[in-house]
């Protein structure tokens, strides 16, 4: 069994021991990760003004410049990075980081998160939790991937699914990639 990144490095092994040591399905984690970065290592998300901050990622000024314009419009916590796209402040609950918003927590975060191994075992805590609150919801796979992308699960029908309906196929083909991945 294998499962490429976009670099052709096969994650599956880093996968699989992340999903049975957090005690998670691995269709759920592999799902995730699809559907957050396109199994991208290096995917990244600086809010709506992602293009700027790669082209400037040296230019320190530049950076702290982007992050209070993205404070100032209300959406400073959409920095994420990896493949599981965990934003900065919640990286920095599970010890990536101090939480904080300074172009250097952000930087540091950034290179840890590119790290596979890094990226996928985070995601993978991460995501436990979700399971945890998707407990008892019916399609508790899609409900863990609504939990881990918006705080907690979503009864289907409420505000978030019309709101959100990209994000929700997103996930719901991202679980049937994982599927047919692992054929069950």
């Amino acid at each position: 069994m294998s499962a490429l990144d976009a670099e052709d490095v096969d994650i599956f092994p880093l996968v699989s021991r992340a999903a049975e040591q957090r005690g998670i399905p691995i269709v759920g984690l592999l799902a995730m990760l699809k559907a957050e970065s396109g199994l991208r290592r290096t995917a990244e998300r600086w809010g709506d003004r992602s293009r700027d901050a790669v082209e400037h990622i040296g230019d320190v000024d530049y950076l702290r410049g982007l992050l209070a314009d993205l404070r100032r419009r209300g959406i400073g916590l959409d920095v994420s990075f990896g493949y599981s796209q965990l934003i900065v402040s919640t990286a920095g609950g599970y010890g990536i980081g101090d939480g904080s918003m300074s172009v250097d927590n952000v930087l540091a975060v950034r290179e840890a998160l590119f790290d596979r191994t890094m990226s996928i075992d985070v995601g993978a805590r991460h995501l436990s939790g979700c399971y945890s609150q998707a407990d008892g919801y019916d399609e508790q796979d899609l409900q863990a991937l609504l939990a881990y992308n918006s705080g907690s699960p979503q009864p289907q029908g409420n505000w978030y699914w019309q709101r959100w309906a990209g994000n929700i196929a997103s996930y719901e083909a991202a679980l049937q990639w994982a599927r047919e991945l692992l054929a069950v």
